[in-house]
């Protein structure tokens, strides 16, 4: 009856997304907003009001989520902030070399002007620098880490040598860290 009743106000569906799918709460949140209108529609409607005799506290309670403006605005927040999150975990969810991106190669900078590498944003810097405090609550493994980070983000000492610069562009990720980064194992 449910289904039945959606049909007849939107014509996308609503997503059936795995679990084990990665951001599956972010795009079943991505599709409620583009559909908000129509199940808007569908909650007020006469059908939806037959339908409740069902199971009227369910059907009361999903009508105040959907009328609610404030629920569509923590949706929306939620959309704002994890949005390049979720596009950087679906560009990276493959099994192709993608090490430069995720770690913005020389190349992937120069394409863009607009681009910065993130030990040179502030804002960027600033969040690592809280999320690595909470990782290494130990002063000496942080700082450790610190210092290999400096390494990688400068190019210097293992991180230096040519192939491995030119490596990160075509190794799949995980061989390219185990040919080169057996002196940071920190990072």
């Amino acid at each position: 009856m449910r289904f039945s009743i959606f049909t007849k106000f939107t014509p996308l569906r609503l997503l059936l997304v795995a679990d084990t799918r990665f951001a599956s709460i972010i795009l079943m949140l991505k599709r409620l907003k583009l559909i908000k209108r129509s199940i808007q529609a569908m909650v007020i409607s006469e059908e939806w009001s037959s339908y409740r005799l069902d199971d009227t506290e369910k059907a009361n309670s999903v009508k105040e989520y959907i009328l609610n403006d404030d629920w569509w605005d923590k949706v929306a927040y939620i959309l704002s902030f994890t949005g390049p999150i979720y596009e950087m975990i679906r560009v990276y969810d493959t099994d192709k070399p993608c090490l430069h991106l995720i770690y913005y190669s020389d190349a992937w900078l120069l394409e863009d002007s607009t681009r910065c590498a993130p030990h040179r944003d502030g804002e960027i810097s600033q969040e690592r620098m809280k999320c690595l405090q909470r990782l290494f609550p130990n002063d000496d493994k942080y700082n450790k880490f610190l210092d290999e980070y400096a390494m990688f983000s400068i190019k210097s000492d293992p991180f230096k040598d040519l192939t491995s610069i030119s490596k990160m562009a075509t190794m799949e990720p995980k061989n390219w860290w185990v040919n080169f980064c057996a002196q940071t194992p920190f990072l």
